[in-house]
């Protein structure tokens, strides 16, 4: 269930943000290739000695990841922003995207008691429910531990959860990204108020996992920090 939404909704944000741009970072037909150096021409462990030729035709043009220390610098760049901004609200697809995330990070903070499944926020624009289960994503109880840095916070929760709070996280860290110094009308809170407190708790969270003696650095266990979606 977990791996449904999130590989539903993330392919639609990523597609929604790689459409061309026209800013300060260089764009490339087809996009760059990341690490190209990390290969050689040996025919056991690269790439060979046969010449690669990259037919572009047709591709869009995408933009070139920052450069390190600029923030964001995932899956976009801040000189892209404003058009960002401006697809999510006045572009159909762009609308859809930004109330299905918005539904999940209103549920982080309202929880299942104050969420609202028959509210405007919370229904497509055919009635349907944006969150089907909102008692199974509902992470409030976690991100509120968090947000008052507990150390009890994961004790007997397991990874998938801990991954379904991050998810939910990184959403949350996107709006409040786009929309500083707005107020969101669903919790009457400002998304500087929401990022000082995801702020918190990501500290928080990355503190328990520095912690835990269980985890070590070179293995895969930075799934105790939310995986990937951290």
């Amino acid at each position: 269930m977990i791996r449904q939404i999130c590989t539903t909704l993330l392919p639609l944000l990523f597609l929604l943000l790689s459409i061309s741009f026209t800013f300060a970072q260089n764009t490339q037909i087809g996009g760059f290739i990341y690490g190209w150096d990390n290969y050689d021409n040996s025919e056991i462990d690269g790439l060979g000695t046969r010449p690669v030729v990259f037919d572009s035709t047709g591709l869009r043009a995408i933009t070139h990841a920052p450069a390190e220390g600029i923030h964001p610098r995932v899956f976009f760049g801040p000189d892209e922003i404003p058009d960002i901004i401006n697809r999510l609200h006045n572009t159909s697809s762009g609308q859809v995207v930004k109330k299905v995330i918005h539904a999940y990070t209103s549920l982080m903070h309202l929880g299942t008691q104050n969420y609202d499944a028959n509210a405007n926020y919370a229904r497509d624009d055919f009635n349907n429910k944006l969150i089907d289960n909102t008692g199974f994503w509902n992470v409030e109880p976690h991100y509120t531990l968090l947000v008052n840095e507990d150390n009890t916070v994961w004790d007997g929760v397991d990874i998938k959860r801990k991954h379904m709070t991050a998810c939910i996280m990184a959403f949350e860290a996107f709006e409040c990204l786009l929309f500083t110094g707005e107020t969101d009308s669903v919790t009457n809170m400002t998304y500087t108020e929401r990022a000082d407190m995801l702020s918190t708790a990501m500290a928080h969270w990355a503190s328990l996992a520095i912690s835990d003696p269980d985890v070590n650095p070179s293995s895969n266990n930075f799934n105790h920090f939310g995986g990937v979606h951290m």
